[in-house]
């Protein structure tokens, strides 16, 4: 059941205002299906600005960092890879905790190398460039930060020992046919990184950096801090991709519209967006796109996809079942603890 607050975050709340207890747990244990927080520590984020949004708002850099890391884990072919299925990990991640100014993830241990591999950046040869330009880690006691080389923003991975995360990267780096340039440039970018980066990415070059284009990165990053609404059995396999206006998501299962536009439009914990038409997924089997209005003045959406063309396709069904991938990962991080001291060849 759906909880009923009679409350509505004001951004322009003193800072000073009490909440009362009751309604900041209320709030804490809410906030936990958008972002699969631990209670005490959604509680905690909450009780020291309780005048703030129970998910703030990332600022613009922050946000444009968010929907690059969202872009670069939301593609099929990457989350089918990341060792559990959808309902448990979507996009590889257990949680999310959204600060003004940063993001901080935990990732499934078993999902690690495919998260390395997607998100920082590599060249091959032919200076085909993938991953995200200017992305570099710094390690912690407590995690990993990722930022963008002479650019705001962070991303942290907690709950990663340093040890854990040479493993992951050794695994990653043993996958792929080139290099990670992060243990190659960890200060500065290959010349092929940085003219691919001047060319097409935000930060780096002023044409895509236009109002349209930081709007889309806010609707990005917003989702990215609320996605954890589809680590539901309803769903049973979720992708993700964008185009110059919007935001597509697709997911398999029966999940409808309805519950999906209801979380995302929540007014005390949704994205704020207007759907452009009713759900009819109960008396039609057409019913399939339901764009969400965002930011009316660039026509910004959320396209919400369900696809259940597939639900009772055995080939999917026993693709979805099948754990070889999942067991193939786990083999090579058990063989990279073996490894004593295992680090990656471009460190040692």
């Amino acid at each position: 059941m759906r909880l009923a607050l009679a409350f509505r975050i004001d951004r322009a709340m003193p800072r000073r205002f009490t909440m009362p207890k009751s309604l900041l747990k209320t709030l804490a244990r809410q906030c936990r299906r958008y972002t699969g927080e631990r209670y005490q520590k959604a509680l905690t984020r909450l009780a020291a600005d309780p005048g703030a949004p129970p998910i703030p708002i990332a600022s613009p850099a922050q946000a444009q960092l968010e929907a690059e890391v969202l872009a670069g884990l939301g593609q099929g072919w990457v989350t089918d890879s990341h060792g559990a299925p959808p309902t448990e990990t979507p996009f590889a991640l257990t949680s999310v905790t959204p600060l003004p100014d940063a993001l901080e993830v935990t990732v499934q241990d078993i999902a690690l190398p495919d998260v390395i591999t997607a998100l920082l950046p590599t060249t091959d040869e032919q200076s085909n460039t993938s991953g995200i330009a200017g992305l570099r880690f710094r390690l912690q006691p407590s995690g990993v930060e990722l930022t963008r080389l002479d650019l705001p923003g962070v991303v942290r991975i907690t709950g990663v020992t340093p040890a854990q995360w040479w493993q992951a990267y050794a695994v990653a780096e043993a996958d792929t046919d080139v290099p990670i340039l992060s243990g190659h440039h960890p200060d500065r970018m290959h010349p092929a990184e940085e003219a691919h980066a001047r060319a097409y990415c935000p930060g780096y070059s002023p044409r895509h950096d236009e109002p349209r284009d930081q709007a889309l990165a806010a609707l990005t990053s917003a989702f990215l801090r609320r996605h954890m609404i589809f680590r539901t059995p309803e769903v049973t396999s979720i992708d993700l991709w964008s185009n110059p206006d919007s935001l597509e998501v697709e997911w398999f299962g029966p999940l409808t519209h309805t519950q999906a536009v209801t979380d995302l439009c929540d007014p005390v914990f949704g994205l704020g967006g207007t759907p452009s038409k009713d759900c009819e997924c109960e008396r039609h089997s057409w019913c399939f796109v339901i764009p969400v209005i965002t930011d009316p003045v660039f026509g910004t959406c959320v396209a919400l996809r369900h696809n259940r063309h597939h639900d009772t396709d055995d080939e999917l069904a026993d693709n979805l079942r099948d754990d070889w991938r999942r067991k193939h990962r786990s083999e090579r991080l058990s063989q990279m603890e073996r490894w004593h001291g295992a680090r990656p060849r471009t460190q040692r």
